[in-house]
Order: structure tokens, then sequence, then C-alpha cells
């Protein structure tokens, strides 16, 4: 039986605790922004590269404070 998405993401929190996962991808790919956003990865930056913008998130399993 395959492995979801978050049992993934829960493995490699395990495995490697406080490091995150990063993505990086056109913003006008909506079939890699659409799945990003729904698994909770954050946006960091946004940049031009290739010639055209480029989409830079991080998915951590950290809580963050404040």
């Amino acid at each position: 039986m395959p492995w979801t998405t978050a049992g993934r993401f829960g493995w490699f929190a395990d495995a490697l605790p406080g490091e995150p996962v990063v993505l990086c991808t056109q913003t006008a790919n909506d079939r890699s922004m659409r799945p990003a956003a729904k698994l909770g990865f954050t946006e960091v930056e946004r940049f031009e590269e290739f010639g055209a913008e480029q989409w830079f998130g991080v998915w951590s399993s950290a809580t963050p404070s404040g």
C-alpha cells in the first residue's frame, strides 16, 4: 500500500526532526502550487529565474513560536 503524502511528511519529521522540506516551482505551475498550499508550505520568497517568476516555500513540523 503506497504511503500518503501526510505519512511521508510524518516519517520525514520523525527521521530528521527540525529539518524543513523545501519546494521551488514556477508560480504559473498550478499543478505544483495547489498541493503546496494544501500541504501547508509557507512562502519564503518569489524571484525571477529562467524567464519566469519562481516560488520558494518551506514546510516544517516545528511549531512556530510567538
